[in-house]
């Protein structure tokens, strides 16, 4: 009797491992264009696979990202971790203007979870840190694409949860008012003129604010508030 030319398990069944990479290599693979700079993906190293994933560098000016969408149809945005906010903002708003069904992954530091919780509001689908390796960030990506889930990294959940403390009181709805429009930078004289009350009224509300978030002026107010997603 001859021997079989496959490698097989104590069972006689194929190996899980090997089984898997068949089915990964008879899928399609998706196109992810890597805006900014990440080690894992050199510039000089063009459409690096990862699991189902192909890799590529693309501009990081809207015009030029929103030509590349067009032509090469991609199913995933990866923003580098250097990227600016602006310049995120930008990107993102044209390339899914371009292709409504793009998916949007980011590589983040590991210290700026306010970034993590504020892009996931944004509808971020993945959020790793920036130091996240080919290989892991491909599978998070084909997670979130198989199970329909948004990823985060551990990292940022972990240290939002060590900050976070809960509410003391919930807030009213004059309370909120007053804390969203601090959170977009506006003075209590600013606020008092948007919301027509007097400025000792927006004192009161934002000194309760202050109170029930337990935190000890404005800077924490609008940190608290970003941790919590009431702004």
């Amino acid at each position: 009797m001859g021997r079989s030319r496959g490698r097989t398990d104590a069972t006689g069944s194929t190996p899980v491992a090997a089984v898997q990479e068949r089915l990964d290599s008879a899928r399609p693979r998706a196109l992810v264009v890597l805006v900014g700079d990440w080690p894992a993906v050199p510039v000089d190293r063009a459409g690096l696979r990862a699991r189902r994933m192909v890799f590529r560098h693309g501009p990081t000016e809207a015009r030029g990202l929103k030509q590349v969408i067009a032509m090469d149809n991609p199913a995933w945005l990866l923003i580098g971790p250097s990227m600016d906010e602006p310049t995120i903002r930008s990107l993102a708003m044209s390339a899914q203007a371009m292709r409504p069904q793009l998916q949007l992954a980011m590589l983040g530091d590991a210290d700026d979870f306010r970034r993590c919780a504020r892009w996931v509001r944004r509808g971020c689908q993945v959020y790793l840190e920036g130091t996240a390796g080919l290989r892991r960030v491909a599978a998070a990506l084909d997670a979130a694409t198989a199970m329909r889930l948004v990823v985060i990294d551990r990292v940022f959940l972990d240290r939002s949860r060590a900050r976070q403390v809960p509410p003391i009181g919930d807030l009213t709805r004059r309370e909120e008012e007053v804390l969203q429009l601090v959170c977009l930078g506006l003075r209590n004289s600013d606020v008092a003129q948007r919301l027509h009350v007097a400025e000792s009224t927006v004192e009161f509300h934002m000194s309760r604010v202050l109170a029930k978030l337990g935190v000890r002026n404005r800077v924490e107010a609008v940190d608290r508030a970003l941790t919590l997603g009431l702004a």
